[in-house]
């Protein structure tokens, strides 16, 4: 006879999708509060400024900055396309959703270090001033969280492909994604537009 315990198995109750969602729910919440305080550090920052920042970021990486906007808001759109399928009941196209979501948020990220080395190239550094160090850390830090979400993604499309998939998976990590969405698009109002 083994000494491990017998452990029966359980259908899954509604409390359990509740306790999921509630603890996702936290966890955005978090990280909400965590770029929420670094924003208010950056507002305070930018006011005692006298001058904010003598550097003019040039064209290119203008553009680099507004391309990953539409790079990140483009992926959230076709993350929640994903979850319309799934509910229609097509994981094929479902899968297929994912997948694009997970090349998206990888070109973001290509995209980042892209932009990075270009700034980078014309002077634009975390030392030159506080303008530098707030962009790099904001832009890092939210990079570091998409690398969290593409993991995520890949998690989300192993559930799929092995057909273990449960609708609360979807729905978990595309509250996760979508929040990265906001985060850069007020990230990129806030430090890049204004």
């Amino acid at each position: 006879m083994s000494s491990g315990t017998l452990v029966k198995k359980t259908a899954q109750l509604p409390e359990d999708n509740f306790t999921s969602y509630l603890g996702m729910i936290i966890g955005v919440g978090s990280f909400a509060m965590l770029f929420i305080a670094l924003f208010a550090s950056y507002g305070v920052l930018r006011i005692r400024a006298g001058v904010w920042m003598g550097y003019t970021i040039g064209t290119l990486p203008l553009i680099l900055l507004w391309v990953n906007t539409v790079i990140i808001c483009s992926s959230s759109y076709i993350l929640f396309k994903s979850g319309k399928s799934i509910k229609a009941g097509n994981l094929n196209t479902a899968r297929k959703y994912v997948f694009a979501t997970l090349c998206f948020g990888a070109g973001f990220l290509l995209m980042q270090i892209i932009l990075w080395n270009t700034l980078i190239a014309e002077g634009f550094i975390i030392s030159a001033h506080q303008a530098g160090s707030v962009f790099y850390m904001l832009s890092g830090l939210h990079g570091l969280h998409v690398l969290g979400g593409l993991a995520a993604l890949m998690w989300l499309l192993l559930k799929l492909t092995q057909n273990k998939f449960k609708e609360k998976h979807g729905v978990m990590v595309g509250m996760f994604w979508h929040f990265l969405t906001v985060v850069w698009i007020a990230f990129f109002i806030l430090v890049v537009i204004v």
